[in-house]
């Protein structure tokens, strides 16, 4: 066995490295916070008031007797 002593060659590649869903939603709402805004923490904000607003009222009917009004 000799060492080669040809040219040196250089090659071009590309790698492309997986995402996952979140640090890709991440990096998006990092780039576009109106995104963010309105696509997830609106959404969230409001299902979650709602939810509140329906646990008031439904405890608010229930008396003392654990009775309807």
């Amino acid at each position: 066995m000799k060492p080669q002593h040809d040219k040196e060659r250089d090659f071009k590649i590309d790698i492309v490295l997986k995402q996952s869903f979140l640090s890709g939603m991440w990096e998006h709402a990092n780039r576009n916070p109106e995104w963010a805004l309105a696509g997830i923490i609106t959404p969230i904000l409001t299902f979650l008031a709602g939810f509140l607003i329906k646990r008031r009222k439904k405890n608010s009917t229930i008396n003392d007797d654990g009775e309807n009004v």
